[in-house]
């Protein structure tokens, strides 16, 4: 008789073992890791194999666990000396918590054990992707309102992905333990906020080194400098807390941690193995900036009183922000990581990638996601000279756009023109000079250069 092999799915994945991250390898081998493959391979791992958001919600995933793997690098010091120690003081840590990273069970991994079930959504929904239920399926014809089945290596990277980007807008209500999810309310709809990722559509800075343990160690943050963030403690994972009762003191004190933030619980939600939808509804509600910096933002100088984050922005490609994505002052601040690299004099060029979601203000909707990646000369990092020079030389071009815009506008009159074609001229202008961003950063290193040689088309 033929021998009859059956394969069991595991349905009860967990995130150490499970195989669920895309990765490239040297090469360009793609293919999906575990956790703890991910760790021990770091140094072989060149890259990420995943889109802006994902890249963002994971790259703080990853940090947060070496983090608490490590509870440091207490300062400078300890972070120059640690990357050694990063495989082996995480896989201490995967052992240790591995019961916190099961997708499914009495304590699922960032979902609420304690949620009431009403399987209001369709797991679909935690694909930016996706349509889903009544969304415009426009470009996802597999669109229907069941939902459709998932692999538990997709529920996982999409949990964390949502957690961290989920935008704001109608939401359903059901029970956290014995409270209510909306305060004052006991059925839907409600409403909710957006999360801390997406907050004014936030640009997102990271080193890339080449491989993925640089990477990772590059964007450490030390407690040192957590302490000097105002209204910052150190914190812990999210996923190390007790997340069954809502009222719980850690749990509400982990809004204001930088562990905590890194791997928000933006929304409660509830998923079971094998079923196209899963219960969701409003989480911990996150204090939003000047209360908080996200460290992985950038702040600036928005008007001569406040400021804010510089956005992702379909119209501006983030070169023209480079004074701002580079600074670390204390007010106008580059993502916090870069302050790790600040004074070292050298004309080695390190890569910075920037990207995130670009929603629209007031009605939650989603626009685009957005990433760039620019290699810039590691002596300009907090590098006041070379950065007013730069910033001298946009403000240039921006002069330069507006005098082109005039001579347009004045050719259309006397060409007796229905409409002077001044965004055309725009675009052409703007095309020109972000082709061209690497000798802007050579200008930027050497006033000598005449600014209308570089950043007048």
């Amino acid at each position: 008789k033929p021998i009859v092999i059956t394969i069991k799915k595991e349905i009860n994945m967990n995130l150490v073992t499970g195989e669920w991250i895309p990765v490239l390898y040297n090469g360009e081998l793609y293919t999906r890791v575990s956790l703890r493959r991910f760790f021990q391979e770091a140094d072989q791992i060149m890259d990420l194999a995943v889109d802006p958001p994902q890249r963002v919600a994971m790259m703080r995933f990853l940090i947060c666990i070496t983090q608490a793997a490590l509870d440091g690098p207490k300062d400078i010091d300890d972070w120059k000396k640690c990357k050694g120690v990063i495989t082996s003081k995480v896989s201490d840590y995967l052992q240790a918590h591995f019961k916190h990273f099961e997708l499914y069970g009495e304590k699922p991994f960032m979902q609420v054990p304690t949620l009431k079930q009403t399987y209001n959504a369709a797991i679909d929904k935690l694909d930016f992707g996706l349509a889903h239920g009544g969304a415009c399926p426009l470009y996802d014809h597999g669109s229907n309102e069941t939902g459709r089945e998932h692999d538990e290596g997709w529920i996982a990277l999409m949990l964390i992905t949502y957690q961290s980007f989920c935008p704001g807008g109608t939401i359903g209500v059901t029970k956290w333990g014995n409270q209510s999810t909306q305060p004052g309310k006991e059925k839907g709809p409600g409403s909710s906020s957006e999360a801390v990722c997406v907050e004014q559509s936030a640009l997102h800075t990271f080193i890339r080194a080449a491989n993925m343990l640089d990477t990772v160690h590059q964007n450490l943050l030390t407690k040192e400098l957590i302490v000097k963030m105002p209204n910052t403690t150190w914190g812990k994972p999210t996923w190390e807390i007790d997340l069954s009762n809502s009222e719980d003191t850690e749990l509400r004190e982990s809004v204001l941690t930088y562990l905590g933030r890194l791997c928000p619980l933006t929304r409660a939600i509830l998923l079971s193995p094998g079923n196209k939808k899963c219960t969701l509804a409003n989480g911990l509600k996150y204090p939003r900036f000047p209360e908080y910096r996200e460290t992985t933002a950038t702040v600036r100088k928005q008007n001569k009183n406040n400021f804010g984050y510089v956005q992702t922005s379909i119209e501006r490609h983030p070169w023209r922000e480079i004074n701002s994505l580079l600074a670390v002052g204390s007010e106008v601040s580059g993502a916090l990581a870069l302050k790790n690299l600040k004074g070292q004099h050298t004309d080695q060029t390190i890569e910075i990638w920037t990207g995130g979601m670009v929603v629209k203000p007031g009605q939650y909707k989603i626009l685009d996601s957005l990433e760039w990646t620019f290699g810039v000369p590691l002596n300009m990092i907090g590098n006041a000279g070379p950065l007013a020079y730069y910033q001298a030389g946009v403000v240039h071009a921006k002069k330069a756009e507006s005098n082109l815009l005039g001579s347009v506008k004045e050719y259309a009159r006397n060409m007796k023109m229905e409409k002077a074609p001044t965004s055309k001229a725009r675009l052409h202008f703007w095309s020109h000079v972000d082709q061209n961003y690497e000798q802007l950063l050579e200008t930027a290193n050497d006033p000598s250069i005449s600014l209308d040689a570089q950043w007048t088309p």
